[in-house]
């Protein structure tokens, strides 16, 4: 007896021998069996029928395998298993709209990857600590300027106290315009004018006593030298004074007598002192109690 191996549809193994197999004769169902049977169609002649598996059926039953990911995990990359956790700040994604480098912390989106992150957002970045994503000026680190802003988004605008906020310009030395003397010397704030922002240089010294340091203490605009009420406490500048002499015969010395007045030592003082304002003269003969050359002695 021979035998003859064929494929065909499990339907129609017990119609091939009598009547075919058609259409009609096959039944919807697609899902199939690896068979072998052996028919006996003749006295000599034997088949060997194989049916292959539909391969709907294998992709259904390795779906089964595949394990799903747990809740707050996904799968970033190409090992198996759901390592990435949903909540890890290195997948978060902020747009940039002002695009300098700081995304608004309100559009923040969890992506495996930049690209994936491309596909939905115009320009992500990684930072979401912009505190104004429409400035590209504004943003932690910025330079803080005088104009009513949070410029480097740490919490404080030009309203708070300016030592929180430092401020470039604010407290550079500057001279007040309607200002002399001390008076004239300021700093600058940061101050807001009928909502308009802007530097000033407002008048913050009073006027005080004068006295002997150079400067025009009491801003009316003479300093120490010429200024007839710089005063130490007790003496002031221009009142008469006498200063003290050694004399060996009794003489009066010309040069003592002499006026209050602030002179520039070489250390960076100018005290209120009796300064010699007269200067020696040649004596006359004979003596008449002056001491002209003042020298300490009438001859």
């Amino acid at each position: 007896m021979k035998s003859l191996d064929i494929y065909i549809s499990v339907s129609c193994i017990l119609f091939i021998a009598a009547s075919g197999c058609s259409d009609e004769s096959i039944p919807s169902q697609n899902a199939q069996t690896d068979v072998s049977l052996n028919v006996d169609v003749s006295s000599d002649v034997g088949m060997d029928v194989y049916v292959e598996q539909d391969a709907t059926s294998d992709f259904e039953s390795d779906q089964d395998e595949i394990p799903e990911c747990g809740l707050g995990f996904v799968d970033c990359t190409e090992a198996p298993g759901c390592e990435t956790s949903e909540a890890d700040p290195a997948f978060f994604f902020y747009e940039d709209a002002d695009e300098d480098e700081f995304g608004d912390p309100t559009t923040q989106l969890f992506f495996c990857d930049e690209t994936s992150a491309k596909l939905v957002m115009l320009n992500p970045v990684h930072d979401g600590t912009d505190c104004d994503d429409t400035n590209r000026f504004t943003h932690p680190g910025a330079e803080e300027i005088c104009d009513g802003q949070d410029n480097n988004c740490d919490s404080f605008d030009d309203a708070a106290p300016q030592t929180l906020a430092p401020i470039r310009g604010v407290g550079d030395i500057c001279t007040v315009p309607t200002s002399v003397g001390a008076c004239a010397l300021s700093a600058n704030l940061c101050t807001n004018t009928n909502g308009v922002w802007e530097l000033t240089c407002p008048q913050t010294a009073e006027p005080r006593p004068e006295t002997c340091n150079g400067l025009d203490d009491d801003c009316d605009g003479q300093d120490d030298t010429a200024d007839i009420d710089t005063s130490d406490g007790t003496n002031v500048v221009g009142q008469p004074c006498i200063r003290p002499t050694v004399q060996q015969d009794g003489s009066i010395n010309l040069c003592a007598a002499s006026t209050y007045s602030c002179v520039p030592q070489g250390n960076g003082d100018v005290p209120l002192s009796c300064l010699q304002v007269i200067q020696p003269v040649a004596e006359e003969p004979g003596f008449d109690g002056i001491d002209s050359n003042c020298d300490g002695k009438d001859q």
